[in-house]
């Protein structure tokens, strides 16, 4: 990746060093297209690398300080990889940890999760080779998120010279993909097969689609499609780019359009998974406060976290999204060329969300900034359009750079602490001698799969006798789904544990709603807080004095 660039002169196609004062935008797309695959990645890449028409200073601190930006994030993402899963990555690993292909396809259909089974396979696999540890299952993630960014290099590149097309890198790296790239989760790998499938798209065009562009196409999209149902979304983008370049050019690239075809007929393969959890995601969307109900609200925030970044690292990139835009309007008419077809990648990839929220609002009834978070590879493409359009491109591109390496670099020496890890540490510390209950199934998952075996063997979810008052019962569902999958997990109704127990502990949390421990309170349970952190508690639940045997009577 950028870590690995050559740190050497850049030169024109002549071999004598570039001019100072070259433009910052490259002429179309001059030897960069991909003639293939992966084969064909490289070609299109190194190009990029080599023939830059910069001053040759500016192109070694883009490099300089893109290779600090990218170890930052290697850093960053190395360090909180370590940390225990949290509740979609435990229903990822568990489904991955079935017996066979075929028992995870059963648990698929059985509501494990809502997706199709491909990236399970490849934890799977990963499994099976011996590895087992939370770095290792999010790895792929992390390259995942590299390979978005690679992306963005490649299509910038194409255009502009090398520190605008560090700077699309680097700010593909610095914001929100981050909290995507330390999860054991589809969607790193998912944005990561669309913006190939962009890159393979790409191209000049006079070029002839080749069979292997147009298979490298097809099987990114359906690698897509077959590790989350909502990639089919993409494919219908990449569709709507071909589209409009067709209407511009005034012709069909028939091997496009079948690529496209047989990509969204991959989607045939999952279909039976695909009916028996819609049955499920609508019990989900029924509920009155659904928590990812498509609303506009939503949209809006979606935008607003994809583009500027999350709370998770500095705003490196709404300073960087901000700067971009300024330059673009001082520019004004003067500015070069924004890049031949580049505004189609990008406007359509930044338009993806209205199109998945669409989707949302008529079909699904769910609406998730995870579900498209290829938008970053949009903005960052305009945020290369907006710099390169000033003659000044390569000095704002290097300061640009500089301030997300520094941002990086900042996060990487904090400690990052999440709530699971709190839970986890609330239930390990626990007094012993009595079970420890709880009706939260989000820490539910996450307290199990993060305790040692003598804490976990303790645990109990309680399920209510009536759900209808829960404002959103997801967890509860996800839980109870579980129950049917693996007998063996510490599931079961609540009356029944509290007649076998009149005393327990019980894990509350404020931020997320508990009807187990609403009930307990209207039914006269005292409890007694013993543990507490960052609004939660462990606390000492007893029976009401009514309800409990007369011992003394007993034993006279």
């Amino acid at each position: 990746m950028t870590g690995a660039l050559p740190l050497q002169p850049d030169r024109g196609r002549s071999g004598l060093p570039a001019r100072a004062e070259a433009p910052a935008t490259r002429a179309g797309t001059d030897g960069a297209a991909l003639p293939g695959l992966l084969p064909g990645l490289l070609p299109g890449l190194l190009p990029g690398l080599s023939p830059g028409r910069g001053p040759r200073w500016i192109d070694r601190t883009a490099l300089g300080l893109t290779a600090a930006a990218f170890l930052a994030y290697l850093w960053v993402a190395l360090a909180a990889s370590r940390k225990p899963y949290w509740m979609d990555e435990v229903l990822a690993v568990w489904t991955a940890r079935r017996g066979s292909v075929a028992a995870v396809w059963d648990a698929l259909s059985q509501g494990a999760e809502f997706s199709p089974p491909l990236y399970h396979v490849v934890l799977r696999a990963i499994l099976a080779a011996g590895f087992d540890e939370p770095v290792i299952l999010r790895l792929p993630s992390i390259l995942a998120i590299a390979t978005v960014a690679l992306a963005a290099f490649v299509l910038a590149r194409r255009r502009f010279t090398l520190p605008v097309a560090c700077l699309a890198l680097v700010f593909c790296l610095s914001g929100p993909l981050v909290t995507y790239a330390i999860q054991a989760r589809q969607y790193a790998g998912v944005a990561a097969c669309f913006a190939l499938a962009c890159t393979l798209w790409d191209g000049p065009a006079e070029r002839p689609v080749s069979g292997r562009r147009a298979l490298g196409i097809a099987l990114l999209l359906a690698l897509a499609v077959g590790m989350h149902f909502y990639a089919i979304l993409l494919a219908a983008a990449l569709g709507l780019m071909e589209l409009v370049w067709m209407l511009r050019h005034r012709r069909i690239r028939w091997p496009i359009v079948l690529a496209l075809l047989a990509a969204a007929a991959s989607l045939l393969l999952w279909l039976p998974i695909m009916r028996a959890v819609s049955a499920y995601n609508h019990g989900d969307t029924a509920a009155p406060d659904y928590y990812a109900r498509p609303t506009i609200e939503r949209l809006i925030a979606t935008y607003v976290e994809l583009a500027g970044g999350d709370d998770l690292l500095p705003p490196a990139p709404l300073v960087i999204l901000l700067v971009a835009v300024g330059v673009r309007l001082l520019a004004g008419r003067r500015g070069a060329a924004q890049g031949d077809g580049l505004g189609l990648v990008a406007g359509i990839t930044c338009a993806v969300p209205l199109l998945v929220f669409a989707f949302a609002a008529v079909v699904t009834g769910t609406f998730n900034a995870r579900y498209v978070i290829v938008t970053v590879l949009g903005v960052s493409l305009l945020v290369a359009q907006g710099v390169a359009a000033h003659r000044r491109s390569g000095l704002i591109a290097c300061i640009l750079i500089g301030v997300a390496a520094a941002g990086l670099l900042w996060n990487a020496g904090k400690p990052w602490t999440f709530r699971r890890e709190a839970a986890i540490d609330l239930a390990t510390r626990a007094p012993p001698g009595l079970p420890i209950a709880t009706g939260n199934g989000l820490r539910f998952f996450e307290i199990y799969d993060g305790v040692d075996g003598a804490t976990r063997s303790r645990l109990a979810f309680l399920q209510v006798p009536d759900l209808s008052r829960s404002p959103d019962p997801t967890n509860d569902h996800q839980v109870a789904r579980w129950a049917g999958i693996d007998p063996a997990l510490p599931i079961g109704p609540m009356d029944a544990f509290l007649a076998a127990h009149p005393d327990f502990l019980l894990y509350t949390d404020t931020t997320v709603p508990d009807q187990a421990a609403a009930l307990l309170r209207e039914r006269g349970y005292t409890a007694t807080p013993i543990l507490a952190r960052a609004g939660m508690s462990l606390q000492l639940v007893r029976r009401p004095a009514a309800e409990r045997p007369d011992l003394a009577g007993n034993r006279r």
